[in-house]
């Protein structure tokens, strides 16, 4: 085994300790001046520490405590300066190190390309437009640049709103500088506002800065601790060095020490509805919808929204389209499965004769797993997305995890509700902590309240309340989410009650979704119930949508049945829905009930729908309604007062069948039929007033015992 080393020097750069993973025969004082199992623990566009243990007393650790010194270890450099870094416990001190780019939180920068003349700016503002006049120079503390000097380290220039220009500006006098960024969509146009974002910040250090620019523009952060260079890579970029496998492989035989652990995050969303500050919304700028889709992986709708408070209404569409380009980024992250693989490994990189096997985070792995369902041995190209080894000893302890989820992935709901920057704080996993939740149970409630029969609480912020209770045969559940700040308040709710046996499967669920704010209020509900036999399959589902904002008011009403008969393989589906639509020029309404029937190979069998459709403003009315059986047997009615006439569309066409009818048709009304054949029989009694006229149109025309008259 290689020999290896951990590097301490002070922070002008002096030497002043080394160690070893190679130790001869010491003596029980020189043993205690030994580092115990300094070990690596990075997550991709997350933490990435060195931690260790040494004995107090030591000469060593005296040597080497202070804050300021820094660590060298398998070429990343760590510094002492974070919350915990020294824990003492008994004789023995546990270190945590962060990596150097932490001390960015010690530093800020006042970067902007805006006319101070008419913005006013503080010393650590940032204000990085992309749509500035380029007379307006990008400015970093003081010192102007022009736009041709804005490069990465390939040379390559990168544009007025661009994730490279803000990162340039914002590293700039921080001793970092920007290295590689390839994080520019194709099409990138800063003019039309495609793949731009405005980046503003006041009093955020230069880490958070940098931390913000990633969060908007998306990418991984590749940092290089010993040369002081940040790398921005685009993870879905063909054909790039940093996504191109490097020979690399985890299976079995090889290198791997146990089973994987495989988890899968089926949390797909298909159709994203984004929202900006103060819920900003793309309909403006996207045909009047307010989401976007991505149906790469399946055509099924699933729904969310999704917010981003640090994009704004620019009054000029610009903030609109800012925020479709990111609701696109984010829905395609969302609208498959994602999964990651843990493994324990057997790490050989320190073996002299395979170091040429070597890999780090955010490198592309071929990694080898068993399909538990199957049994057959898959093999994929994915990303090291969390690596922890002993660096001394990586044999010994080492895990690596890879997968297609995104690292910087954030739980939906608390995205979807983001806190704004007066908001409650959260921990890493977007939880409030404890001191910003306020629950007051009464003790002779406190059991039954989170055991599953009934209780209450009294909640001033909370993001999530749980209750759940499980027998033998069933399962029961209840959710609750709250949330409320300075733009908007909201409320989800969700019950799930499940009951089976070995022939009987039976589930009953609600959920209800509320959304207010200064804007809009919404509100959906849903039920569903489902049942699964040897016999048959059921479900049901009945949803309610309400939508209202200063432009418009919409209701959405549907119940939808399926039966499948489990013999026969024979699915009868049932539908009912109404649509209801109202702003400052026209209403609009719309109703239809379907019924169709297919066969166990999925042939449509029978297939009928009936619809109304309703319309007025200021100046037209109409009513359509519509019957159709198979898709052969249509008929069609339209009313409007254009004219005052009303047209009888069908394949076939009686009046007055099978009892006596009467039409009157006053001041220049008609009525016009127009089939393939049409029929008035039965004593029809028609009377026509003033110029109104009757028109009869079609292959065949029968009249019997029919009688027309004008007046």
């Amino acid at each position: 085994m290689e020999e290896r080393f951990v590097t301490v020097k002070d922070k002008n750069g002096k030497l002043i300790a080394k160690f070893s993973n190679k130790t001869p025969a010491l003596s029980n004082s020189d043993k205690k001046n030994l580092m115990v199992s300094p070990t690596i623990d990075i997550t991709s566009n997350g933490d990435s520490t060195l931690s260790f243990q040494m004995f107090v007393a030591s000469e060593k650790w005296q040597q080497i405590k202070d804050p300021q010194n820094l660590y060298y270890c398998n070429g990343r450099v760590y510094t002492p300066m974070n919350e915990q870094s020294y824990v003492y416990i008994g004789p023995v001190v546990n270190v945590t190190l962060v990596e150097l780019w932490y001390l960015l939180a010690y530093k800020y920068v006042q970067a902007h390309n805006v006319d101070t003349s008419v913005e006013a700016l503080d010393d650590h503002t940032v204000k990085i437009l992309p749509k500035t006049d380029t007379k307006f120079k990008l400015t970093v503390n003081g010192v102007q640049y022009d736009d041709s000097e804005v490069k990465d380290s390939r040379g390559v220039v990168m544009p007025r709103g661009s994730a490279g220009y803000a990162l340039w500006a914002i590293l700039k006098g921080s001793g970092w500088s920007l290295g590689v960024c390839d994080v520019l969509p194709d099409g990138f146009d800063a003019a039309n506002d495609y793949g731009t974002f405005n980046v503003e910040s006041d009093m955020k250090d230069v880490l958070q800065n940098v931390q913000y620019v990633q969060q908007l523009y998306g990418g991984i952060l590749d940092w290089d601790s010993e040369n002081k260079v940040l790398n921005l890579r685009d993870e879905r970029k063909e054909g790039t060095d940093f996504n191109t496998w490097k020979g690399y492989a985890i299976r079995k035989g090889k290198n791997l020490s146990d089973y994987p652990t495989i988890t899968w995050d089926n949390n797909i969303i298909t159709r994203l509805y984004p929202l900006g500050n103060g819920n900003l919304n793309i309909k403006k700028v996207n045909n009047n919808k307010g989401y976007v889709d991505n149906f790469s992986y399946t055509t099924d709708i699933y729904e969310s929204y999704l917010q981003n408070a640090n994009i704004y209404d620019t009054n000029d569409e610009g903030g609109q389209k800012t925020l479709k380009f990111w609701g696109e980024q984010q829905v395609a992250k969302y609208c498959r499965p994602r999964k990651s693989i843990t493994y324990t490994i057997v790490d050989s990189r320190a073996v002299n004769d395979q170091k040429h096997e070597t890999f780090d985070i955010n490198h592309i792995v071929k990694a080898y797993y068993q399909d538990t369902e199957s049994g057959a041995e898959v093999t994929e190209l994915l990303r090291v997305q969390h690596l922890t080894y002993n660096w001394f000893f990586p044999s010994s302890d080492s895990t690596v995890e890879v997968g297609d989820k995104i690292s910087n992935e954030i739980e939906l709901f608390y995205q979807v509700y983001k806190q704004t920057e007066n908001s409650a704080a959260t921990d890493a996993n977007g939880h409030l902590s404890g001191s910003d939740i306020y629950l007051e149970v009464p003790e002779e409630y406190w059991d039954s309240l989170f055991g599953g029969s009934f209780g209450y609480a009294s909640l001033q912020t909370i993001t999530n309340l749980h209750a759940e209770h499980e027998t033998e045969n069933t399962l029961a559940i209840a959710d609750l989410r709250v949330y409320a700040d300075d733009t908007f308040a909201t409320i989800t709710s969700f019950t799930s009650f499940q009951e089976w046996t070995e022939d009987e499967f039976k589930e009953s669920s609600t959920r209800i979704d509320q959304v207010s704010s200064a804007l809009s209020a919404q509100i959906e509900l849903e039920a569903q119930h489902y049942e699964e036999s040897l016999q048959y399959t059921k479900e049901s589902v009945a949803n309610l949508k309400l939508y209202v904002d200063g432009d418009f008011a919409q209701a959405q009403l549907s119940a939808a049945y399926a039966y499948a008969d489990n013999k026969t393989n024979q699915v009868s589906n049932a539908l009912a829905s109404f649509e209801s639509y109202a702003n400052s020029t026209f209403a609009t309404t719309s109703q239809l009930s379907s019924y169709t029937t297919y066969s166990a190979v999925g042939t449509l069998i029978s297939q009928s729908e009936a619809s109304i459709k309703t319309y007025a403003d200021q100046n037209y009315a109409s009513i359509t309604l519509s019957a159709t059986v198979n898709s052969i047997n249509s008929r069609t009615a339209n009313i409007n007062n254009a004219g005052g006439y009303m047209v009888i569309s069908s394949d076939y066409s009686k009046i007055g069948y099978p009892n006596a009818g009467q039409f009157f048709i006053y001041n220049s009304g008609l009525v016009s039929l127009q089939s393939v054949t049409a029929e008035i029989t039965s004593s029809t009694y028609m009377r026509i007033y003033s110029g109104g006229s009757l028109y009869i149109q079609g292959k065949s025309v029968y009249w019997s015992n029919g009688y027309l008259r004008g007046e």
